[in-house]
């Protein structure tokens, strides 16, 4: 949300709204819950399909859910970070130790699976309990903060609010660049507990966007989801109907004790002009079939997420080839890679300026490496890197290779190599 600066904060940048309207931004945030309940029902596989009434008591009414929400959002989260970060930089020792104390890998899935479902998700930063873990970081719900710009151009956070209900109480904490401020609320209006500092002179708390738009990666797509599972849900009942369909019988005389030696024998015996038949309708499954294959591909095209069961997809190996077939995932997953990286900059930031009040070894020209979690030709990758080797700082190279999870400690095993080469080489001649 967009506020004036002025209304917002004082010149000193001292926060200058009340409780009360603290709690009128909440009600604003509140607002959009709905959606996001929607949203994280879909990809926990709890559909409208669910919902829906029989239309006679006597009727089937299967209510099948094929759960594509929930792929659609796994397959884009893990292929954008099911592979680690790995960073590139100088004086980054203290830095990864930090992150890995804060075990930032698991952190980063976490969020982007927030992403990948509701289209946005929120970060805090802050220190950590013990000098042994200098940093903790938290994933947030889209529906429990949010962050408050400035109307400039460049759109700069002044307030960041966070909060959540415990024991029927809601706690609110809100952050400027200046102070944090700790509210609670029963049942009456919003109070204010305590001021405290922010050493760190920066808003802890970050927003990261899906992309421009801030939607979930099968947001687009619900309305498919919805008619896919309607028409599998009425193929099976179908096939019921089909299955347990009346059996009409003409000119025949039949006790319940004959009925039911029929049903038990599967055959039976006509008299006179007696005739027996089901009364079914003609399933055309060939045009079922067509239709869900039909829904089925919309799905993959519009979320921009292939189907990998798909036949397109059998035998292809090389890696190049999967990668001409992925080429639209490839630059969707770009588009959500450049808004995690907005805000993973400022969480760098953040960590560098904890990391120099506490003494730490501060990090220089830090950046963040993705690497996708496809099959590549390996023999391919080692060929390229040993012919840009002297062209290409060693650390690009070597950040290229999926097996390299830390790029500055493999330059350190490196040079180890290189001294125990060199050393073993002096002894054979002497």
């Amino acid at each position: 949300m967009i506020r004036e600066r002025e209304t917002v904060l004082d010149e000193a940048g001292n926060l200058l709204l009340t409780a009360s309207q603290i709690g009128a931004l909440i009600q604003e945030k509140e607002a959009e819950r709905n959606h996001y309940d929607k949203l994280e029902r879909y990809y926990r596989g709890e559909h409208d399909i669910l919902n829906r009434q029989a239309k006679s008591r006597n009727l089937p009414n299967n209510r099948v859910v094929v759960n594509h929400a929930k792929y659609i959002a796994d397959m884009s989260s893990s292929y954008l970070l099911g592979n680690p970060l790995s960073y590139t930089g100088e004086n980054l020792d203290d830095f990864l130790y930090a992150l890995r104390a804060a075990d930032s890998q698991s952190h980063d899935i976490c969020l982007e699976k927030k992403l990948a479902i509701y289209g946005s998700a929120y970060e805090l930063v802050f220190p950590g309990p013990t000098i042994l873990e200098p940093l903790q970081l938290a994933a947030i719900d889209p529906r429990d903060a949010f962050v408050v710009y400035d109307d400039s151009l460049h759109s700069r956070p002044i307030l960041g609010v966070y909060f959540y209900m415990v024991q029927q109480k809601r706690k609110v904490f809100a952050y400027t660049e200046k102070e944090c401020i700790e509210y609670s609320q029963r049942q009456g209006a919003l109070q204010e507990i305590r001021r405290q500092p922010n050493p760190l002179g920066l808003i802890p708390l970050l927003e990261y966007r899906n992309n421009e738009d801030g939607s979930g990666d099968f947001e687009e797509v619900l309305t498919l989801i919805d008619a896919y599972n309607i028409l599998t849900s009425d193929r099976v009942n179908d096939k019921e109907q089909f299955v347990n369909c009346l059996l009409l019988l003409t000119n025949c005389n039949i006790d319940p004790v004959t009925y039911q030696q029929i049903k038990d024998w599967g055959t039976m015996v006509l008299e006179g002009d007696g005739r027996a038949e089901y009364l079914s309708k003609t399933l055309d499954e060939q045009s079922t079939e067509v239709l869900r294959k039909a829904l089925e591909a919309d799905i993959h095209k519009v979320s921009m997420v292939p189907c990998l069961t798909d036949n397109s997809f059998a035998g292809n190996s090389s890696g190049v080839a999967m990668s001409y077939k992925m080429l639209g995932f490839e630059q969707k997953v770009k588009m959500k890679e450049r808004f995690f990286c907005r805000s993973l900059n400022e969480r760098l930031h953040l960590v560098s300026r904890l990391l120099d009040l506490l003494s730490f070894q501060t990090p220089q020209k830090v950046a963040a490496v993705f690497s996708r979690t496809l099959p590549v030709d390996t023999i391919e990758l080692a060929n390229m890197v040993s012919t840009l080797d002297g062209l290409v700082s060693r650390e690009t190279l070597l950040a290229q290779l999926p097996f390299v999870n830390d790029v500055e400690q493999e330059l350190k095993r490196i040079a180890v190599l290189k001294t125990q080469e060199q050393a073993l080489g002096q002894q054979e001649a002497v």
